[in-house]
């Protein structure tokens, strides 16, 4: 299992260009490329609950959205491979408790209901103003 598994990881490491730019990058770049192999690890041994907790606080405490798609063939495999009910709660339950004080920072600090993730994908891929980086006034 350990040669399939480290082949495996050197074909997603040659080629996936954005881990080798994460990983001379700083915090939520590493952060998450650290996640994301701790993921693949668990996923590859299995082990589908970890797998899926290290890719919900990437997602969610990396403040890099956009990186959960990488953990959609782990879910859909621990869907097949587990009680599509007992996956679906445990992701819910997780997600709720990781966006609780998530949500509660955030607004704290940006002083009303907010929550960072869901501004960032909602400015770049729903409300399309990707090409205004460094022209927003200060107040944005």
């Amino acid at each position: 299992m350990g040669d399939g598994i480290a082949r495996l990881t050197f074909i997603f490491l040659a080629f996936s260009p954005g881990m080798f730019f994460a990983a001379p990058t700083f915090l939520p770049s590493t952060f998450t490329m650290t996640l994301l192999m701790l993921s693949f690890a668990e996923w590859f041994d299995c082990k589908y609950a970890k797998a899926l907790t290290a890719g919900a606080v990437a997602v969610l405490l990396s403040c890099w959205p956009y990186v959960g798609v990488a953990f959609v063939p782990c879910g859909l495999e621990a869907l097949v491979r587990r009680p599509p009910l007992r996956v679906i709660a445990g992701c819910l339950a997780l997600v709720l408790l990781l966006l609780a004080p998530i949500v509660a920072m955030d607004s704290y600090f940006y002083g009303s209901p907010t929550l960072s993730s869901w501004n960032l994908v909602a400015y770049n891929v729903l409300h399309d103003r990707s090409h205004l980086y460094g022209v927003e006034g200060w107040q944005y």
